[in-house]
């Protein structure tokens, strides 16, 4: 299988590296969005079924879908509204 490329592979040696090579951040796409990292929750696994089998029923991918509710909660248009504790 080949090996993914995410930025962890570009990670500096160093602090001191990282500070030096500022200018070296990665650049906006061309659309404008800022560049994408990737992020991993913990979800129970039949919440995650659940999520990931109404996702693709309704024609959106679990990122797409978690990308949405993100950006609402971030604009204050959507509240938590349960607790869920493992």
């Amino acid at each position: 299988m080949p090996s993914k490329k995410t930025a962890l592979a570009n990670k500096p040696a160093t602090l001191e590296k990282w500070i030096q090579d500022g200018d070296n951040r990665p650049e906006l796409k061309p659309s404008g969005e800022m560049p994408i990292i990737r992020v991993t929750f913990e979800f129970p696994q039949d919440l995650h079924r659940q999520m990931k089998g109404k996702a693709g029923v309704e024609g959106w991918t679990l990122k797409e879908v978690m990308m949405s509710f993100a950006k609402q909660w971030v604009e204050g248009k959507i509240q938590p509204s349960i607790t869920i504790k493992p």
